[in-house]
Protein backbone atom coordinates (compact mmCIF):
# COMPACT_ATOMS: atom_id res chain seq x y z
CA UNK A 1 0.00 0.00 0.00
CA UNK A 2 1.40 3.36 -1.02
CA UNK A 3 -0.09 5.29 1.88
CA UNK A 4 -1.05 4.33 5.44
CA UNK A 5 -4.38 2.59 5.92
CA UNK A 6 -6.43 2.91 9.09
CA UNK A 7 -9.41 1.55 10.96
CA UNK A 8 -10.99 3.99 13.40
CA UNK A 9 -12.28 2.51 16.66
CA UNK A 10 -15.62 4.12 17.47
CA UNK A 11 -18.33 5.65 15.31
CA UNK A 12 -19.33 8.84 17.12
CA UNK A 13 -18.42 12.48 16.69
CA UNK A 14 -14.80 12.19 17.78
CA UNK A 15 -14.29 9.24 15.45
CA UNK A 16 -15.29 11.41 12.50
CA UNK A 17 -12.83 14.14 13.59
CA UNK A 18 -10.07 11.55 13.88
CA UNK A 19 -10.88 10.20 10.42
CA UNK A 20 -10.80 13.68 8.90
CA UNK A 21 -7.38 14.31 10.43
CA UNK A 22 -6.03 11.03 9.05
CA UNK A 23 -7.40 11.76 5.59
CA UNK A 24 -6.02 15.31 5.66
CA UNK A 25 -2.62 13.82 6.45
CA UNK A 26 -2.73 11.60 3.38
CA UNK A 27 -4.03 8.42 4.98
CA UNK A 28 -6.83 6.13 3.88
CA UNK A 29 -9.60 5.31 6.36
CA UNK A 30 -11.03 1.92 5.42
CA UNK A 31 -13.83 1.65 7.99
CA UNK A 32 -15.04 2.45 11.47
CA UNK A 33 -15.20 -0.31 14.09
CA UNK A 34 -17.90 -0.15 16.76
CA UNK A 35 -19.87 -2.31 19.15
CA UNK A 36 -23.02 -1.31 17.25
CA UNK A 37 -22.32 -1.61 13.50
CA UNK A 38 -24.72 -0.10 11.04
CA UNK A 39 -24.99 2.95 8.84
CA UNK A 40 -22.01 4.51 7.11
CA UNK A 41 -19.98 7.36 8.58
CA UNK A 42 -18.19 9.74 6.20
CA UNK A 43 -18.95 7.31 3.42
CA UNK A 44 -17.15 4.43 5.16
CA UNK A 45 -18.81 1.33 6.60
CA UNK A 46 -19.31 0.91 10.33
CA UNK A 47 -18.27 -2.66 11.11
CA UNK A 48 -18.52 -4.88 14.17
CA UNK A 49 -15.47 -5.27 16.41
CA UNK A 50 -16.60 -8.72 17.53
CA UNK A 51 -17.27 -10.00 14.00
CA UNK A 52 -15.10 -8.02 11.56
CA UNK A 53 -11.94 -6.69 13.20
CA UNK A 54 -10.13 -10.04 13.20
CA UNK A 55 -10.43 -10.19 9.41
CA UNK A 56 -7.96 -7.34 8.87
CA UNK A 57 -4.17 -7.74 8.66
CA UNK A 58 -2.50 -6.34 11.80
CA UNK A 59 0.80 -5.92 9.96
CA UNK A 60 -0.64 -3.62 7.29
CA UNK A 61 -3.37 -1.62 9.02
CA UNK A 62 -3.14 0.73 11.98
CA UNK A 63 -5.88 1.47 14.47
CA UNK A 64 -6.82 5.00 15.50
CA UNK A 65 -8.84 5.45 18.69
CA UNK A 66 -11.97 7.45 17.90
CA UNK A 67 -13.30 7.61 21.47
CA UNK A 68 -13.04 11.04 23.04
CA UNK A 69 -15.86 11.29 25.54
CA UNK A 70 -15.98 11.24 29.31
CA UNK A 71 -17.99 8.10 29.96
CA UNK A 72 -17.29 6.57 33.35
CA UNK A 73 -16.11 8.08 36.59
CA UNK A 74 -12.54 8.59 35.36
CA UNK A 75 -12.48 10.30 31.95
CA UNK A 76 -9.42 8.71 30.32
CA UNK A 77 -9.77 5.12 31.44
CA UNK A 78 -11.97 4.01 28.53
CA UNK A 79 -9.39 5.08 25.95
CA UNK A 80 -6.55 3.71 28.08
CA UNK A 81 -8.28 0.34 28.31
CA UNK A 82 -8.89 0.19 24.56
CA UNK A 83 -5.27 1.01 23.77
CA UNK A 84 -3.94 -1.56 26.24
CA UNK A 85 -6.23 -4.32 25.01
CA UNK A 86 -5.81 -3.70 21.27
CA UNK A 87 -2.05 -3.18 21.38
CA UNK A 88 -1.85 -6.38 23.44
CA UNK A 89 -3.60 -8.14 20.56
CA UNK A 90 -0.84 -7.00 18.22
CA UNK A 91 -2.44 -3.94 16.65
CA UNK A 92 -0.43 -0.80 15.87
CA UNK A 93 -2.04 2.23 17.54
CA UNK A 94 -1.62 5.25 15.31
CA UNK A 95 -0.61 8.77 16.19
CA UNK A 96 -3.14 11.21 14.71
CA UNK A 97 -1.59 14.58 13.88
CA UNK A 98 -3.61 16.92 11.68
CA UNK A 99 -1.41 18.79 9.18
CA UNK A 100 -2.90 22.06 10.48
CA UNK A 101 -1.57 21.44 14.00
CA UNK A 102 1.46 23.49 15.04
CA UNK A 103 4.31 21.78 16.90
CA UNK A 104 7.50 23.29 18.22
CA UNK A 105 10.53 21.15 17.30
CA UNK A 106 11.15 20.67 21.03
CA UNK A 107 7.68 19.23 21.72
CA UNK A 108 7.83 15.67 23.05
CA UNK A 109 4.99 13.33 22.14
CA UNK A 110 4.05 9.94 23.56
CA UNK A 111 2.58 7.08 21.58
CA UNK A 112 -0.95 7.17 20.18
CA UNK A 113 -1.36 10.92 20.69
CA UNK A 114 -3.98 12.94 18.81
CA UNK A 115 -3.37 16.56 17.82
CA UNK A 116 -6.29 18.04 15.92
CA UNK A 117 -6.56 20.97 13.53
CA UNK A 118 -5.05 24.24 14.83
CA UNK A 119 -3.84 22.65 18.05
CA UNK A 120 -0.66 24.41 19.19
CA UNK A 121 2.24 22.78 21.03
CA UNK A 122 4.77 25.32 22.26
CA UNK A 123 8.47 24.79 23.14
CA UNK A 124 9.27 21.96 25.57
CA UNK A 125 5.64 20.89 25.91
CA UNK A 126 5.22 17.18 26.73
CA UNK A 127 2.16 15.12 25.75
CA UNK A 128 1.64 11.65 27.23
CA UNK A 129 0.57 8.41 25.55
CA UNK A 130 -2.95 8.34 24.14
CA UNK A 131 -3.71 11.98 24.96
CA UNK A 132 -6.00 14.12 22.79
CA UNK A 133 -5.26 17.79 22.17
CA UNK A 134 -8.42 18.81 20.38
CA UNK A 135 -9.26 21.50 17.84
CA UNK A 136 -7.58 24.88 18.50
CA UNK A 137 -6.39 23.89 21.99
CA UNK A 138 -3.09 25.38 23.17
CA UNK A 139 -0.43 23.68 25.28
CA UNK A 140 2.05 26.40 26.17
CA UNK A 141 5.78 26.22 26.84
CA UNK A 142 7.04 23.70 29.40
CA UNK A 143 3.57 22.30 30.11
CA UNK A 144 3.42 18.57 30.87
CA UNK A 145 0.28 16.58 30.07
CA UNK A 146 0.03 12.99 31.29
CA UNK A 147 -1.27 9.90 29.53
CA UNK A 148 -4.84 9.46 28.28
CA UNK A 149 -5.93 13.04 28.93
CA UNK A 150 -8.31 15.07 26.78
CA UNK A 151 -7.56 18.75 26.28
CA UNK A 152 -10.84 19.83 24.73
CA UNK A 153 -11.67 22.29 21.98
CA UNK A 154 -10.15 25.72 22.51
CA UNK A 155 -8.76 24.97 25.98
CA UNK A 156 -5.56 26.75 27.02
CA UNK A 157 -2.85 25.37 29.28
CA UNK A 158 -0.52 28.24 30.13
CA UNK A 159 3.23 27.88 30.61
CA UNK A 160 4.47 25.32 33.10
CA UNK A 161 1.10 23.70 33.79
CA UNK A 162 1.12 20.02 34.79
CA UNK A 163 -1.86 17.75 34.10
CA UNK A 164 -1.99 14.24 35.57
CA UNK A 165 -3.08 11.10 33.75
CA UNK A 166 -6.70 10.48 32.72
CA UNK A 167 -7.80 14.08 33.24
CA UNK A 168 -10.28 16.00 31.10
CA UNK A 169 -9.96 19.75 30.46
CA UNK A 170 -13.28 21.06 29.15
CA UNK A 171 -13.83 23.12 26.03
CA UNK A 172 -12.68 26.70 26.37
CA UNK A 173 -11.17 26.21 29.83
CA UNK A 174 -8.04 28.15 30.78
CA UNK A 175 -5.45 26.99 33.31
CA UNK A 176 -3.12 29.62 34.77
CA UNK A 177 0.64 29.24 34.44
CA UNK A 178 2.35 26.94 36.89
CA UNK A 179 -0.83 25.24 38.12
CA UNK A 180 -0.79 21.51 38.85
CA UNK A 181 -3.87 19.46 37.97
CA UNK A 182 -3.85 15.98 39.46
CA UNK A 183 -4.77 12.62 37.96
CA UNK A 184 -8.39 11.71 37.13
CA UNK A 185 -9.52 15.36 37.30
CA UNK A 186 -12.41 16.91 35.35
CA UNK A 187 -12.29 20.62 34.56
CA UNK A 188 -15.60 21.99 33.33
CA UNK A 189 -16.27 23.83 30.10
CA UNK A 190 -15.10 27.44 30.21
CA UNK A 191 -13.56 27.13 33.67
CA UNK A 192 -10.76 29.48 34.68
CA UNK A 193 -8.39 27.50 36.90
CA UNK A 194 -6.21 29.66 39.13
CA UNK A 195 -4.92 27.08 41.63
CA UNK A 196 -3.96 23.44 41.97
CA UNK A 197 -6.59 20.70 41.63
CA UNK A 198 -6.18 17.47 43.65
CA UNK A 199 -6.48 13.96 42.23
CA UNK A 200 -10.02 12.88 41.39
CA UNK A 201 -11.55 16.34 41.78
CA UNK A 202 -14.09 18.21 39.62
CA UNK A 203 -13.73 21.96 39.09
CA UNK A 204 -15.96 24.39 37.24
CA UNK A 205 -16.74 28.11 36.99
CA UNK A 206 -14.83 31.39 36.79
CA UNK A 207 -12.85 31.38 38.94
CA UNK A 208 -13.00 27.60 39.11
CA UNK A 209 -14.18 26.02 42.37
CA UNK A 210 -14.33 22.39 43.38
CA UNK A 211 -17.71 20.70 42.99
CA UNK A 212 -19.57 20.14 46.28
CA UNK A 213 -17.09 22.32 48.10
CA UNK A 214 -18.73 24.09 51.01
Amino acid sequence: MSRPHYLVIGAGGHASVVADALIAGGGEVIAFIDREPGAELLGRPVLSEARDLAGFDRTLIRLAIGVGGTRGKVPGTLRAGLIKRLSGEGWMIADVIHPAATLSPSTRLGQGVQLMARAVMQPNAQIGDGTIVNTAAVVEHDAIVGSHCHISIGAILCGGVTVGANSHIGAGACVREGVTIGCDVTIGMGAVVLGDCPDGSIFFGNPAREANQT
